[in-house]
């Protein structure tokens, strides 16, 4: 396990230690409308990485499809849920305890996504976050993001904001993500989106394609 940033690992972990997971608003009962949509248009048996899995729902979603599903996430005690989860379901899933900015993955995957990290890497980082993309995928693999969008504020600084548990978070407007990933991915698709169990926070859905 990456130990790249301890104290963010145990935030996480703590959190999952304290409370039901399901009671966390970013631990969904169904896979939303956007992962729904990723699924039906990713080519059958493809390889396919979750960026943050949590408790492993969409990842597990994704086996289910017929998928070659790998769930990342920074919190031992997620993954442990996770697995869980996907005990005596007869889907091939893998999970694993690592850090989105330190992957000790190599190999690439058809489709990357990540549904509610991103916001949650402070801007000093996200060149690091790239390099982590670029290392998961090849020529013609998607990268699918939802994440907070910015409101009202010109320019390529986030807005940022404490949320509710505690963890700082960044309101990144689509140019600016646009603007990290060029020239290796095109932005092929943007649209609003809604985040948390509630559907309360505004976001934004990006698809990328890497060239």
């Amino acid at each position: 396990m990456s130990q790249y940033r301890p104290a963010v690992a145990a935030h996480w972990n703590s959190l999952y230690d304290r409370r039901d997971p399901s009671s966390l608003p970013w631990e969904l009962s169904k896979p939303s409308a956007e992962v729904d949509r990723w699924i039906k248009s990713t080519a059958p048996a493809s390889k396919v990485l979750d960026l943050g899995c949590g408790t492993g729902l969409n990842t597990l979603a994704f086996a289910a499809a017929g998928h070659m599903a790998v769930g990342i996430d920074i919190s031992q005690s997620a993954i442990v849920h996770a697995k869980q989860r996907a005990a005596g379901s007869g889907w091939p899933v893998y999970y694993c305890v690592a850090d989105i900015l330190a992957l000790p993955i190599s190999s690439s995957f058809d489709l990357v996504y990540d549904y509610s990290v991103f916001h949650h890497i402070p801007p000093r980082n996200w060149h690091l976050y790239k390099e982590a993309l670029l290392q998961v995928t090849a020529y013609g693999s998607r990268y699918a993001l939802v994440t907070y969008l910015q409101e009202q504020q010109a320019g390529h600084e986030p807005n940022v904001i404490i949320g509710d548990y505690g963890n700082m978070m960044y309101e990144p407007s689509s140019e600016a993500i646009a603007t990290l990933l060029r020239p290796d991915f095109y932005l092929a698709s943007s649209s609003p989106a809604r985040l948390g169990s509630r559907r309360n926070h505004r976001a934004q859905h990006l698809q990328f394609v890497r060239v």
